[in-house]
């Protein structure tokens, strides 16, 4: 199981990213996550869950990106970071501040594809918690390879 879990394509995405991107409302995706913690050392799922594929998209890009509505993607944040607890201050710092290959952010995507605005709001708390002050301000005024920042998305 965890040899299959953890296995990666050809475009550098395990399971994880293509249930994300393909798989409707989220269960699957949260439900996927669970059996990795019953299957996965901590270690294992700390790597599994930051990940990235080739075009250096992470889970969370695709949830934001394709979880339009219902609450996956802060369930899976919930999940991982205050649930099981599977990355660090550090580690979870990174993988809400990451960007793609478009120069996209997780926030950039929230903001432009979450139809309710209490996901963004929630996402920007956690990142009020996990990134220092310096972090936060980068995180909210980066601008994407298309010229936008956070709030041309919220548009």
């Amino acid at each position: 199981m965890a040899k299959w879990l953890s296995h990666v394509d050809i475009n550098g995405g395990s399971v994880l990213h293509t249930c994300a991107q393909y798989q409707g409302k989220g269960e699957a995706s949260i439900k996927l996550l669970e059996y990795g913690g019953e299957h996965l050392p901590k270690e294992e799922m700390a790597m599994w869950l930051s990940s990235v594929t080739n075009c250096f998209s992470s889970v969370l890009h695709l949830c934001a990106r394709y979880h339009t509505e219902g609450n996956t993607l802060i369930e899976l944040i919930e999940l991982a970071v205050d649930g099981r607890k599977y990355l660090s201050q550090e580690d979870t710092a990174k993988w809400l501040s990451q960007v793609d290959k478009e120069g996209w952010s997780v926030l950039q995507y929230c903001a432009r594809y979450q139809r309710q605005g209490a996901t963004l709001t929630q996402l920007a708390d956690y990142g009020g918690r996990y990134l220092g002050k310096e972090e936060m301000a980068k995180w909210f005024s980066h601008v994407n390879d298309d010229g936008w920042s956070v709030l041309h998305a919220c548009a």
